[in-house]
């Protein structure tokens, strides 16, 4: 069995060599030669000192190949030394769209530098996009100053058409309402605010339904406004207690005066 197995690989790498000695004409060199185009080494391996095209005469690269490439397992970058250029990072394995320096690049990380992200996808375009594809129509498009999750037309910075589901979500704002409490923040009476709740049917500075239903709701600013809403509450609430203790006060008053009253009237009967 071992004898039959390195006959089929002697076999195997004699037809390797005479394949490859017909290549473009060229016969494979086994010895040193001036300008050898094919060589082989003492352990068998065949390679070009230049340039090699497939299905073009005119290579412009290492491996220059004018169809598709079949790959039944896998393609793995070489880990390389501290050489870079534009067109290699020893740190990732390199796709490029062609050979234009504006062309998009997909870089995945070889693992022998733990500091550096796992996958780069760079379009330097700068109004292109980066569109991931699910049941073939795009899924997340992500552009400059645009991230897009399900099919959003709505111009803002990310959107997403559908649920979020998160444990914390921090809203940034730039407007509070601290100042409901400065004394001379002037507070709708309660009067007005009946009418103005009659006549449109929500509260002031809420937006109504109409307009939430057409163009949605932001948090921060309705959170906001919330707040507002319920500090007036509260300055309300503090106004009509302390207008129950002015009142609760002048009918103590009022009561104490009718006790003395009613005193004075039964001295004068008594008389």
């Amino acid at each position: 069995f071992k004898k039959m197995k390195k006959t089929l690989t002697f076999i195997t790498t004699a037809l390797v060599i005479f394949l490859c000695s017909r290549i473009n004409g060229q016969t494979v060199s086994k010895s040193p030669s001036p300008n050898p185009l094919w060589t082989v080494n003492n352990g068998g391996d065949i390679f070009r000192m230049s340039k090699v095209g497939i299905l073009t005469s005119v290579p412009n690269a290492e491996l220059d190949i004018n169809g598709n490439v079949l790959v039944n397992s896998s393609l793995i970058g070489k880990i390389m030394g501290s050489r870079e250029s534009k067109w290699v990072d020893p740190d990732f394995l390199t796709i490029r769209g062609s050979v234009d320096e504006n062309s998009g690049l997909i870089m995945i990380t070889k693992g022998n530098n733990l500091s550096s992200p796992l996958i780069k996808i760079i379009n330097k375009s700068e109004n292109g996009a980066i569109q991931f594809f699910a049941a073939g129509h795009p899924n997340v498009i992500i552009r400059k100053n645009d991230f897009v999750v399900g099919n959003g037309n709505i111009n803002v910075d990310m959107k997403v058409n559908g649920k979020i589901w998160s444990h914390e979500v921090e809203v940034k704002i730039t407007d509070w309402w601290d100042e409901v409490f400065y004394k001379n923040y002037r507070l709708m009476s309660l009067n007005d605010l009946e009418n103005f709740v009659n006549t449109n049917k929500h509260l002031p500075d809420i937006p109504g339904e109409k307009e939430v239903l057409k163009h949605g709701v932001d948090l921060g600013k309705m959170n906001a406004l919330l707040l507002k809403k319920v500090e007036e509450l509260t300055l309300y609430t503090i106004n009509q207690q302390n207008e129950f203790i002015k009142q609760q006060k002048m009918i103590e008053q009022q009561q104490k005066e009718i006790d003395e009253l009613r005193t004075l009237l039964l001295e004068s009967k008594k008389q």
